[in-house]
């Protein structure tokens, strides 16, 4: 029996919806992916949940919640940042970076 993970990480943000592929057979998976999400407004939320990927119902490992605002706010703006996430406090590299669009 394998015990290892087909993960995928679903983006959530102001009614929209990406997602990252599939990595299979781990449980330290690496995306490198870069999502883009136009309009964003400061005090939304963007939801990213991890994901084993099944036959028949996909399962949640762990969710994350991220304000834009407390992102700037914090000076953490462009940077890398660790987010626990999970039971087992596994954790999320993530880097945000927000411009300004005029």
């Amino acid at each position: 029996m394998n015990d290892n993970f087909n993960q995928f990480l679903p983006i959530f943000c102001s009614r929209k919806e990406e997602r990252t592929y599939t990595i299979k057979d781990t449980h330290h998976p690496v995306w490198n992916h870069e999502f883009t999400l136009n309009n964003v407004r400061l005090n939304s939320n963007i939801t990213l949940i991890v994901m084993d990927e099944d036959k028949r119902l996909d399962d949640t490992l762990g969710q994350i919640i991220i304000r834009p605002r407390t992102v700037l706010e914090s000076g953490n703006n462009g940077k890398m940042i660790d987010y626990p996430f999970g039971p087992l406090n596994d954790y999320i590299t993530i880097r945000l970076t927000w411009e300004n669009s005029y």
